[in-house]
């Protein structure tokens, strides 16, 4: 099997001796331009049920000549620096064949994919596979883009035993959710796609998780869960040595809101929690920011609809998740306006998620009460929990101009990603959600974001876009 590395605008890949380097726009050294046909882009690992790009189409198949390993480390996602998680990578190996989903992109959303896949696959190389479709008798074998971790990247762990790894991944857990929550998600998504192939690294991995996760302290509730994922029930509702099965894929009332189709942005799982105290220990929480396409919580239900005499403004600052202290990035929040509206999510869950959440917006959020309507007309409205920042904590910034917001948020970077990263997604999962629904600060935000990018690759308008990590590169000024 031969593979070779591409060298794509923005792009993060690998140079002879495999190390990583970077295409800078410096504005004298100008990167080749994307080609002007769709790309190919085949995922292995999250992107086969969390894509959050947009696709034309979307093919099972496999790639030869590579077997996924969880060799490789990652601190951006599912981990932390100094306690990094594990994640799936691909490893040489003739006669194997890793499967997976190869995604179709559209030529003119190229630019803005590598883009976004360069700071979500950090660590990794952007590498040209030869891909075999399956069931797909109009389509022949193609070549396609996969991000690789190899032996060169600074984040590689390399091998261990399966006992090693799934304690390992058990005990780690970073931005995204646990480690433990990747396995068996992918665990799953595989059985799902090629219900025929047997993934004896993944699933051997998925089973010791499985165990260890039994006998830890999760083993408190009937249902067992990581994330949302079911991983077994209790047989016996007595003592903690009960029998425990713990089934290959055992989701209950598994509503697959993550199924993605083309173009859709993976949600989460919603699913029935049980064996728990009463209505009263259940409620609903509005989200109308990241919590619309990152719910890293266990929830019940999922319902989307509007909250009234509420306009969503990207006015509160954040110094913990997208910017740092002394350099602040743009965040929503939601601001008083009579006439207004502002679509999100609704989530049912337990009260024992809200010191989760408490901790998530805890730069300057409070919460309250409002009644939210849901879209569907025979539901009535109800009373949900929400986040607001008002003007009265330390982090507020307050309006600006739609440019003053725009050059902001293209300067910005946290913990959890680049601040132009967050009001793209936002902006894309509103479209996606609610297609009849105009927020014209979030869009209007979003072209400016836009126009920027678009300038910095043409050099007509240099804007200091100082997020490395992803890759949203820009002529640095002097």
């Amino acid at each position: 099997m031969t593979g070779g590395t591409i060298q794509l605008a923005r792009n993060s890949f690998a140079s002879k001796d495999g190390a990583s380097s970077r295409i800078r726009w410096n504005g004298v050294t100008r990167p080749s331009p994307l080609p002007a046909s769709p790309l190919w882009v085949f995922g292995y690992g999250s992107l086969i049920w969390k894509t959050n790009f947009p696709y034309e189409d979307r093919v099972v198949g496999r790639v030869r000549g590579y077997t996924r390993k969880f060799w490789q480390g990652d601190v951006a996602h599912r981990g932390v620096p100094g306690a990094p998680g594990r994640v799936a990578t691909l490893v040489q190996k003739d006669k194997e064949s890793t499967w997976g989903v190869a995604f179709k992109v559209n030529a003119s959303e190229v630019c803005d994919t590598v883009a976004y896949l360069n700071a979500r696959e950090q660590g990794y190389s952007m590498h040209k596979v030869t891909f075999y479709p399956c069931k797909r008798r109009d389509m022949q074998p193609m070549t396609v883009v996969a991000y690789i971790g190899t032996d060169k990247s600074p984040s590689y762990l390399g091998p261990a035993s399966v006992d090693t790894m799934a304690r390992d991944i058990v005990s780690t857990r970073g931005c995204s959710g646990s480690n433990s929550e990747y396995v068996l998600n992918l665990a799953s998504s595989m059985r799902e796609i090629a219900p025929e192939v047997n993934d004896e690294h993944l699933f051997s991995l998925e089973a010791r998780i499985k165990e260890l996760l039994v006998s830890s302290s999760l083993a408190e509730q009937r249902l067992l869960r990581v994330d949302g994922i079911v991983v077994g029930r209790i047989n016996s509702s007595s003592s903690s040595s009960a029998e425990v099965e713990t089934g290959s894929h055992n989701r209950e009332s598994d509503s697959q809101l993550s199924e993605n189709g083309a173009g859709r942005v993976s949600y989460g799982h919603a699913i029935t929690m049980q064996n728990c105290s009463g209505e009263d220990e259940r409620i609903w929480v509005f989200g109308y920011g990241s919590l619309t396409w990152k719910a890293d919580f266990p929830y019940r239900e999922r319902v989307v609809g509007h909250v009234k005499g509420f306009a969503r403004r990207f006015w509160q600052g954040s110094t913990d998740h997208r910017g740092i202290p002394g350099a602040p990035g743009r965040v929503v929040t939601l601001v008083e306006a009579q006439e207004e509206v502002t679509w999100g999510v609704a989530f049912r869950t337990d009260r024992s998620v809200l010191p989760h959440l408490d901790h998530r917006e805890k730069g300057g959020y409070t919460t309250h009460h409002v009644t939210f309507h849901p879209c569907h007309k025979d539901t009535p409205p109800f009373p949900v929990l929400v986040y607001i920042a008002t003007e009265t904590n330390i982090e507020y910034l307050g309006p600006a101009s739609l440019d003053d917001i725009a050059r902001q948020v293209a300067e910005s970077h946290g913990p959890s990603g680049c601040n132009v990263e967050y009001v793209l997604n936002l902006a894309r999962t509103m479209r996606e959600t609610f297609p009849h629904a105009r927020d014209n600060h979030l869009f209007g935000l979003e072209e400016k974001l836009r126009e920027m990018l678009a300038g910095s690759l043409s050099h007509e308008r240099p804007v200091p876009l100082v997020c490395d990590s992803c890759e949203y590169h820009s002529p640095k000024t002097q």
